[in-house]
């Protein structure tokens, strides 16, 4: 019997997949919003595609749907959903009327006061994983809960991920109905599935009216009141551009203090990074590295998710099954194949595009240092013949030393810039780290240290079909002697105290720091400075950041480019991040004691070069922080003090100091040192227009508050 049902369901799935090959889709009509390659033509990929209009009335058990989806979240079939989402088949079905998928949210558990603590959600997933390049688009109402409505995709193990759409379509704050989000995750983890040490989040929020540059309330509507077509187009792991309503996305926005953004068009190349946020001293990811692309096989998913730290719905919107609705029309999905002209032919190919910006003034061959990180940028082909790609094998650099006679004399350890699962035609700036030693231990030498006739040769080449091919662009280089991007802090053991293990600093306290900095040297020619900077930082036991002080630069962009500084650095008090951006001294620096539990206290030591976003070097160090010392806010002295009167308060241009003092430091709200000096009449004529505080002799006492007009 059980032969027999085996032999049944083996029929009804071939059945189900001839059907599918025979079936006229509603969305057929629509045309792919995106020009296939010349050479190549659009193919509907059936096993991703669905209009869910089933003939047999079998709604999710008719095999036109089981043999393509699964009411279950494949990437992780042991995760039952973030936050407080319980994912379950009992809330997707086909509407036989409608002809729609439905995914819906529903109460789960509720409080003692009858508030939802839990939600039963439905998910639907593909139960075949598709790769790049594709194009892939769904026509979706989302619900009118708190709840996110979603079209995404994931990996097997959780690290790359693509969420086409993603909307709080009933959020009673207006900013998320009103705003839809697309965003990149590529997760750094502890395995497959496992923790997630960093999590780096490309997000731009796009409005229903696109033609608007910033978010407007009044000039937009929510996305809940309509179908849209939200779709994407995969091109390759660094080239994704979304699509809403078949045209390319335009005026999206950015949202993270300090870092606002518009006019974006959401695709991977121009993405602002969520999180880690640069401007906090963390350098974001490489794009040019395919590690930090979306290059893996995914997974299709359409649900519905209450989201951790997010609102969750009331019963009644819950319970109100026109509210808690989200509806799918069609989805589905294309691939560029051959289209039998040859135009799609090419050769076996790879250039070092980017060779003459290492060629010194003067000099025919590219320079570079010993140590340096160079930014190589390659362009690289398989072959292809009338649709038949050669299999990439890998993309690599190396460095080689040749005798007079063209031999190999030593050769550098192999670094793979593109793995075999990369594409098989592509374009990247790698960040080559200029070896120093051959895989033999040996020094790479200098080319003025090479035997006479010897020369350096950097190797990069690409392979196919198992090294049965190559392509090379190999170039004859000069090495000379570098310098790494550095920077150090020298005098960190004389913090430490007898028997401890950290530097140990007081709240208000001013400390003298070593600090050795250095730009890169790579060919002889330097980085730019960009600053070396200090702040005090707190960050929980996952190493996320809770709250920084004021960024203090110590080290202007006009300082030279190596040099060994002491910094007098006054430990701030009050961490920096107000309300609504609001300059304001805030809350108070707890000292290590007060810290809770699994947090830390870091002093960010840090240096950032050719303005870059990437161009970072750090000498951060977890610290303890005390008590003694303190110059914490205390209630200002407002002239009471009759050895001590400030005047004119408030004044335009000068300040005057009647009493005795030797010294004296000015401070603005953000808690930031910006003058210092011992006169009795100080010239403001630099300082803006504002709200000052002036700490006469490093004496938490002796602080007075002043206007600048």
């Amino acid at each position: 019997m059980k032969k027999r049902l085996f032999q049944l369901t083996v029929i009804a799935s071939l059945s189900a997949l001839s059907l599918s090959a025979q079936r006229t889709y509603e969305f057929e009509g629509i045309a792919v919003p995106v020009p296939a390659d010349a050479g190549f033509e659009w193919k509907l990929q059936d096993e991703f595609s669905d209009d869910f209009n089933y003939a047999d009335g079998l709604g999710k058990q008719s095999p036109l749907f089981t043999s393509k989806w699964d009411d279950r979240y494949n990437p992780d079939r042991g995760f039952r959903g973030p936050g407080a989402t319980f994912w379950t088949t009992e809330n997707t079905a086909i509407n036989a009327t409608t002809n729609r998928l439905e995914i819906r949210a529903t109460p789960r558990t509720l409080d003692g006061d009858g508030n939802v603590t839990g939600v039963n959600c439905g998910v639907v997933t593909s139960k075949t994983k598709v790769r790049y390049p594709i194009f892939m688009e769904a026509s979706i109402k989302v619900a009118n809960v708190e709840n996110s409505s979603n079209f995404w995709m994931l990996d097997e193990g959780g690290f790359n991920e693509i969420d086409v759409l993603e909307v709080y379509g009933g959020s009673a704050d207006p900013f998320f109905s009103q705003q839809m989000s697309t965003n990149f995750h590529i997760f750094n983890r502890q395995g497959p599935n496992g923790p997630i040490n960093v999590d780096n989040t490309y997000q731009t929020f796009f409005q229903t009216n696109r033609d608007i540059p910033n978010y407007q309330t009044n000039n937009t509507g929510f996305w809940r009141d309509n179908f849209h077509r939200f779709g994407v187009y995969w091109r390759s792991p660094n080239e994704i551009t979304f699509y809403i309503d078949g045209k390319p996305t335009k005026n999206g926005n950015h949202f993270v203090e300090g870092r606002n953004a518009s006019l974006l068009d959401g695709t991977y190349e121009s993405a602002i990074l969520q999180s880690p946020i640069p401007t906090d001293g963390n350098p974001p990811i490489d794009k040019g590295l395919l590690e930090n692309q979306v290059f893996r096989d995914v997974f299709m998913i359409m649900d519905i998710e209450s989201h951790h730290a997010r609102p969750i719905s009331s019963k009644d919107d819950l319970d109100n099954m026109s509210k808690n609705l989200m509806e799918v029309e069609w989805v589905r999905t294309y691939k560029p194949v051959d289209d039998g002209s040859g135009a799609s032919d090419r050769t076996r190919t790879i250039s070092f595009k980017n060779r003459d910006t290492f060629i010194p003034a003067g000099e025919t061959d590219p320079a570079f240092s010993l140590g340096a990180v160079v930014p190589l940028d390659i362009e690289y082909s398989t072959a292809s013949a009338g649709g038949s790609e050669e299999d990439l094998n890998y993309v690599a650099v190396q460095v080689r030393q040749l005798d007079d006679n063209g031999k190999e004399v030593a050769t550098s350890e192999f670094q793979v810039v593109v793995p075999n699962e990369g594409p098989n035609k592509g374009s990247l700036t790698y960040n080559y780290s200029v070896p120093t030693t051959f895989e033999n231990g040996n020094k790479i030498p200098t080319t003025e240290n090479l035997p006479v006739g010897h020369e350096l040769v950097l190797l990069m080449f690409l392979s196919v079909d198992g090294d049965a091919g190559f392509a090379n662009a190999d170039d004859t280089i000069v090495i000379k002697e570098g310098r790494t991007r550095s920077i150090t802090f020298n005098n960190k053991d004389a913090f430490i105290p007898a028997g401890g293990k950290l530097p140990e600093m007081a709240l208000a306290q001013q400390v003298s720091l070593d600090i050795t900095y250095a730009t890169g040297l790579a060919g002889g020619v330097e980085e730019d400075l960009n600053y070396v900077a200090l702040q005090v930082r707190q960050v929980n036991a996952t190493g996320e950041t809770v709250a920084t002080s004021a960024f203090e630069t110590v080290v202007p962009e006009t300082a030279i480019n190596n040099d060994t500084v002491t910094i007098d650095y006054t430990i701030p008090t009050n961490f920096t991040t107000g309300a609504d951006n609001s300059i304001v001294f805030t809350e108070k620096i707890p000292t290590t004691a007060e810290l809770p539990s699994g947090h830390r206290l870091l002093l960010l030591i840090f240096m950032l070069v050719d303005e870059s976003t990437t161009g970072f070097a750090n000498a951060n160090t977890d610290i303890i922080l005390t008590n003694e010392g303190t110059l914490s806010l205390i209630e200002p002295n407002l002239d009471s003090v009759a050895e001590i009167k400030l005047y004119p308060n408030p004044t335009a241009e000068l300040l005057n100091i009647n009493g005795k003092f030797d010294h004296w430091n000015i401070y603005n709200l953000l808690g930031a040192k910006v003058e210092k000096g011992t006169s009795s009449q100080i010239n403001l004529s630099n300082l803006a227009k504002g709200v000052y505080y002036i700490i006469l002799n490093n004496n938490k006492s002796n602080t007075y508050k002043f206007v600048k007009k």
